[in-house]
């Protein structure tokens, strides 16, 4: 019996994990291609943006319900119905369409990638016990960091090889594989009887939404998130036509951040274990606070010094998974018993965050110098610095 509950436990995070990697390519996989994209559409580089801002907000509206509609009619369904919308989506993005038809469908596509991010953690909580939760969310995290590790990669060399439609193309395929694996191998991880009815939803939904303090536990790791994807997306305009990177040496530039990040992320469950949710909380918070302003002082004041300036981005992309984790498992604990209500919204307010933090980078740095860059960066440290000291840690403090 304990062996079939293993089985169970592997195949349902196999699917969330694989169907999160699609998510993952279809987010960041065209980046290096941006400089091409913008060449053959006649767009600029701050109108791209929105090609990152449609699938963000997309996937916040679909978030809003997914895990609702999970928590009511099962996770399998809502899954199946969500990959299947994002194989569609990514199809159409495969075709020879304008600007505004690709970021449609980009749209179209964020709908359908909201259900992996959310009902990834719902899952691992279905099949988790309470000590394993943070275990599994680490892996989760990681198989995020390492999926966004790897597309920026597969999309330098796809792009200077096929052109960047076949980022898109990648996508799609890798999409009608996820809904064979949702259909096929995922097991329904909820169990009917304990499928809450609307009316009870909508109570859990009125209280998260006036709760500022899951209000800031949803908002802060999109900004983390944010942060990373807004330099990611606008730095690829600078150096590689003001710094001589090409299309693959921009993927690997870009990944190398993951890199360090994934290899981070390996200790953290026993870093959290150790030290506590809390403090590890406060860690990475103090973190990202600190290396935003840094990276805006080393822009500055070695503005041609790539390299050095990496070593406050690496800081800050360190804390990305501690902070993702941290926040979402704070969250999902004031309502322990709606994980998947809770995930909905939480994801809802992380997508919706990183898609404005995205626009934010693209308003910021279109037409002006790299210390804009820098600008932003810092930003969005003292944003995830003053939620935490004006809303979050007088409750930690009287939680401790």
């Amino acid at each position: 019996m304990a062996q079939a509950n293993k089985w169970i436990v592997f195949r349902a995070l196999f699917v969330a994990v694989y169907c999160k990697a699609v998510c993952c390519f279809a987010f960041d996989i065209f980046i290096p291609g941006l400089p091409q994209m913008a060449d053959n559409l006649n767009a600029t580089i701050g109108e791209l943006q929105a090609l990152i801002t449609a699938i963000a907000l997309g996937s916040a509206l679909n978030m809003l319900f997914c895990g609702s509609l999970s928590d009511a009619y099962g996770r399998k369904r809502i899954f199946l119905i969500c990959m299947s919308l994002m194989a569609i989506a990514s199809f159409m993005c495969c075709l020879d369409l304008s600007l505004h038809w690709i970021i449609f469908w980009r749209f179209i596509q964020g709908i359908g990638s909201g259900a992996p991010f959310v009902l990834a953690f719902a899952i691992a909580a279905d099949v988790a016990s309470p000590q394993k939760r943070p275990i599994y969310m680490i892996y989760l995290s990681v198989s995020l960091t390492f999926f966004l590790t790897v597309a920026p990669i597969l999309g330098g060399y796809l792009t200077s090889t096929f052109g960047w439609n076949s980022t898109f193309e990648a996508v799609f395929i890798m999409a009608i594989v996820g809904c064979a694996l949702v259909l096929f191998v995922l097991p329904e991880t909820l169990k009917e009887n304990s499928r809450p009815h609307w009316p009870h939803i909508l109570r859990d939904y009125k209280k998260m939404a006036s709760n500022p303090v899951f209000f800031a536990y949803g908002v802060t790791p999109g900004l983390f998130i944010g942060a990373m994807v807004g330099y990611i997306s606008v730095a690829s305009h600078y150096l590689i036509s003001g710094h001589g990177f090409s299309d693959v040496n921009y993927g690997w530039y870009q990944s190398s951040f993951m890199i360090i990040q994934s290899v981070v992320s390996l200790f953290l469950g026993r870093f959290i274990q150790r030290v506590g949710v809390n403090r590890a909380l406060e860690v990475c918070v103090r973190t990202a606070s600190l290396s935003g302003g840094v990276y805006l002082i080393l822009l500055w004041a070695f503005p041609a010094a790539i390299w050095v300036q990496m070593g406050a981005l690496i800081a800050f992309s360190c804390t990305i998974n501690l902070g993702i984790v941290t926040h979402i498992e704070k969250g999902m604990a004031l309502y322990p018993h709606a994980f998947g209500t809770s995930s909905a919204l939480q994801g809802a307010l992380r997508s919706a965050t990183i898609g404005c933090a995205a626009g934010l980078a693209g308003m910021m740095t279109q037409g002006k110098p790299m210390i804009n860059v820098g600008l932003f960066m810092a930003l969005m440290g003292l944003l995830i610095g003053g939620l935490h000291y004006i809303i979050l840690r007088p409750t930690l403090a009287l939680r401790s």
